[in-house]
């Protein structure tokens, strides 16, 4: 697992030796330097799941269950969202999924006299934002360059590139623009210390 700092060494921006620029960015990682090995640690707790490069998983993240049943693609931020591990989770690259997100894998037989538990995985696309609040059921897939609309309950995979809000969450529109060059989480402090205001996917 690629260490964030070999990642942003590379493709740091400074400006000009000695100028106002290259002043304002090394006292701007410096102040950072704590807020970067703090992401750092929280990564090594993730050694056995599958993560892509540069992702990060807020500290505030809880996860029930196992984790290497979940994968996070490059590039990917998951927020304080609530991740149950029963059956496999896996988030592709450049997605968000926000604060108080729940994504759930299992639930009961409502039918069965023995309410017997039964598990299916979540499958999240690539260029996804899942906004704050949201619970995606079991055996839901999220299709590329979706965007789930704050406190939205997804109880239906739902096909690529498609708005949708409510509860249950139902498609309000289609997204214009598919193809998508930014990443997520070069919008975070100690990263954007690192590689300035370049939100482009480059690099890393």
């Amino acid at each position: 697992m690629k260490m964030y700092i070999s990642s942003l060494w590379p493709i740091r921006y400074s400006g000009s030796f000695g100028s106002k620029e290259f002043f304002k960015y090394w006292l701007k990682r410096v102040y950072h330097i704590r807020s970067l090995l703090r992401l750092e640690l929280q990564r090594v707790k993730f050694r056995k799941s599958r993560l892509g490069n540069m992702s990060v998983i807020s500290s505030k993240a809880v996860f029930v269950g196992r984790r290497e049943r979940f994968s996070l693609g490059t590039e990917s931020f998951v927020g304080a969202a609530n991740i149950h591990l029963n059956s496999e989770v896996v988030i592709g690259n450049f997605s968000v999924v926000n604060d108080g997100v729940r994504i759930l894998t299992a639930s009961h037989a409502v039918n069965d006299p023995k309410w017997r538990q039964w598990s299916k995985p979540v499958i999240i696309g690539d260029n996804v934002w899942i906004a704050m609040d949201s619970i995606i059921l079991p055996g839901v897939t999220i299709g590329d360059g979706v965007v789930v609309g704050a406190g939205s309950v997804v109880t239906k995979s739902i096909e690529p590139y498609s708005v949708v809000a409510g509860n249950p969450a139902k498609v309000i529109r289609q997204r214009e623009v598919l193809d998508f060059t930014y990443s997520p989480v070069r919008f975070i402090a100690p990263f954007e210390a690192w590689v300035g205001k370049n939100i482009d996917r480059e690099g890393f």
